[in-house]
């Protein structure tokens, strides 16, 4: 026996209670939020615009500095007080409106079916459960809470009762204010404008007419405009103001601000790629693809929903221009399946990155629970349903963007010995959330080439900061080697890292490297100073890592490893006229079969060593003659054995150790030294 029809506030509960059930479990399972993008710019863009930052620093978060920061004013305030779990179910309760207003738009489309209140309550399960909705949950990332508005536009542009139409002007303004809301909050929300414009017209059969078509696009821009300026025309007017552009420093070769590199600042990898990659996409990703994502997640909505919609639009179409299409009311199954399809469609052309199209995902898993409702008979509706719910959550797999267990959870703190207004130089990304972490610096910068490389604003400001920041500099970065346009943009502002470094945890498990920087002019690979007969130590407690060009891995408690066949380190010599020779301490991996290796330091001769992994053994190198007078020496090492640990059946251990590098010392030769 079906269950009994349920009422409209019964239908609701339950569907709150079950999302709530859902969101709540799903966050406080997953752990605490670390992701990227909340390392990178959501805590600092909130934090710059509540302690004026933004003009004071040189975006530490890069280009995404630059977004409007109102999105991410609750997940910043909310870590700011309250306790990690706390904070991390206050940003999910914002993110439950989205998925009930899928529930308000199954109970509205699903008008002339039975037991609606049970299809409406399937449809926002299925809409909880979707991949990125998964994905989002309890995270920083605001597409999940911006699809608020968004369905909220859709909501109001449904057709209705008769009362319901007689509002219809205040509805399409209104509408087109909630999307306005959406795309001024994030611009690359832009797909739901076509979407809303469709779907608002397909709603509305009585208005098809060339001024009926125009009253509505007209009431729907003016809402657009009224909801873009009021959530993004300050910020706007900011930027503008500053940077000569409006979406600084985005879409920058439309509008060509001399701050910023004449590139748009788009992902490459999400660009279009040909109507064939769009319409294969969908597919993809039921069957699990990285195609629209970081990370590899699997959701058959889309793949599903698209072609019903198509279907639900073509018969909707037939429908009305039957003769009997004056008496038929329109449908609002129609209206959901055109905003998919326009919406779809742009959102493939402007910028298929999965996340942006969460509102979509949702509204594609309520489209087939209600195609499903109203294909089968009475007391086959709600077993249908079922089937197709369960089916819906058992495909699905979502991505993880980095969390940590709640008994591992991570509060940021400075390496002791770094005090307070300090100038802080980051030199690779995530890295922005340390300009929030107190004791606050100063000042904090990027040396991201695009964005200071160009001669406008952010280079005068960023030369100024350095220019004065004297020994309050500090340089961080992960404990890897640093990117090679980053060295060249160090070497471009004459800064280069000094000791002492100073490590802390980062969010993400590899440590955060705090080392001083100097002033130095214009260095080949900005190579770091290297005394004389002072040992460099490469381990832990040592900055070793300052000299690291490529081929190294992070550093260990002992030594630092390389890790491929050629490696190389850099430094910078102390005026000398004498012969210098650099003494190095290494060793092979512990187990490994002896192999041979080689090194040259400048245009010195080349030595050739056997290591055997048994024993820490010391060997000389000396460093060549047109290399001795204050210049930058290269230092290359190359292996024979390219083999990992594990062909080595030494462990499991996919990487290549080549050998151990413990620490080095430059000295002056002495008598019978590199003849």
């Amino acid at each position: 026996m079906p269950p009994p029809a349920i009422s409209r506030p019964q239908s609701f509960t339950i569907a709150l209670v079950l999302v709530t059930l859902v969101m709540f479990g799903w966050t406080i399972q997953r752990g605490q939020d670390v992701n990227w993008d909340l390392q990178n710019y959501h805590l600092y863009d909130a934090y710059a615009l509540l302690h004026g930052h933004l003009h004071a620093d040189v975006a530490p978060g890069g280009a995404q500095s630059f977004l409007n920061p109102l999105p991410y004013l609750l997940p910043y305030m909310s870590r700011r007080v309250l306790w990690p779990i706390a904070a991390g179910l206050l940003v999910t309760t914002t993110q439950l409106a989205g998925v009930m207003l899928i529930w308000a738009i199954a109970w509205r489309t699903g008008t002339d079916l039975a037991h609606r209140g049970w299809v409406a309550v399937a449809a926002a399960l299925a809409a909880c459960t979707g991949a990125i909705v998964l994905t989002e949950t309890g995270t920083s990332f605001c597409d999940l809470v911006l699809a608020a508005p968004a369905l909220s536009g859709l909501l109001l542009v449904l057709p209705g009762a008769p009362e319901r139409q007689q509002r219809r002007s205040l509805r399409m303004l209104v509408a087109g204010f909630f999307v306005g809301i959406a795309v001024g909050l994030k611009p690359t929300n832009a797909f739901l404008l076509p979407a809303l414009a469709a779907s608002a017209i397909v709603a509305s059969p009585s208005e098809t007419t060339l001024t009926g078509i125009v009253g509505t696009l007209g009431l729907l821009g003016a809402g657009v405009v009224l909801g873009g300026t009021l959530s993004d025309g300050a910020w706007a007017w900011l930027m503008w103001r500053h940077y000569s552009s409006p979406m600084f420093p985005f879409m920058n070769t439309i509008f060509q601000s001399p701050s910023a590199g004449l590139t748009d600042f788009s992902d490459p990898r999400y660009h279009w790629q040909g109507i064939g990659h769009a319409l294969l996409l969908p597919l993809a990703l039921a069957f699990g693809s990285d195609a629209a994502s970081e990370i590899v997640v699997r959701d058959v909505r889309l793949a599903v929903a698209l072609p019903v919609a198509a279907f639900i639009a073509a018969y909707s179409a037939c429908r009305h221009l039957s003769p009997r299409a004056v008496s038929q009311p329109p449908d609002p199954l129609a209206a959901l399946a055109v905003w998919l399809l326009v919406g779809s469609g742009f959102w493939l052309l402007l910028c298929p990155i999965q996340r942006y199209a969460v509102s979509l995902e949702m509204l594609a898993a309520a489209i087939i629970l209600l195609a499903v409702a109203r294909t089968f008979a009475s007391h086959w509706r709600l077993p249908g349903v079922v089937v197709a719910l369960s089916v819906l959550v058992v495909t699905t797999r979502s991505a993880d963007f980095f969390h940590r267990p709640w008994a591992d959870r991570y509060v940021p703190h400075l390496p002791a010995g770094v005090p307070a207004d300090q100038v802080f130089g980051l030199l690779s990304q995530p890295q922005g959330y340390w300009a929030t972490v107190a004791p606050r610096p100063g000042h904090a910068f990027t040396l991201e080439s695009s964005l200071v490389d160009q001669g406008g604003h952010l280079e005068q400001r960023l030369d100024h900061i350095v220019s004065q920041a004297g020994d309050r500099l500090w340089l961080l970065d992960f404990d890897t080697e640093i990117d090679p346009t980053i060295r060249a943009a160090m070497s471009r502002h004459g800064i280069t890292l000094a000791s002492p470094c100073l490590r802390t945890p980062s969010m993400v498990w590899l440590d955060t490297v705090f080392c001083h920087g100097r002033l130095v002019g214009a260095r080949s690979y900005a190579a770091s100073d290297l005394a004389l007969d002072k040992p460099v130590l490469f381990s832990s407690t040592g900055s070793g890592l300052i000299y690291e060009i490529s081929g190294w891995y992070a550093t260990g408690r002992d030594q630092t490893w390389a890790t491929s066949k050629n490696a190389v380190l850099a430094f910078h010599t102390p005026p000398t006229s004498g012969k210098l020779v650099l003494a190095l301490a290494l060793n092979g991996p512990q187990g490994a079969p002896p192999h041979r290796m080689s090194a040259q330091a400048g245009d010195g001769p080349v030595a050739k060593w056997t290591l055997d992994g048994k024993k820490l053994e010391q060997h000389l190198l000396c460093v060549g003659p047109g290399r001795q007078r204050g210049d930058v020496v290269l230092v290359r090492f190359e292996t024979s054995d390219i083999r990992s640990l594990n062909e080595l059946h030494i462990s499991a251990e996919p990487r290549h150790l080549a050998f151990g590098l413990q620490d080095m010392t430059l000295r002056q030769a002495r008598p019978q030294e590199c003849l």
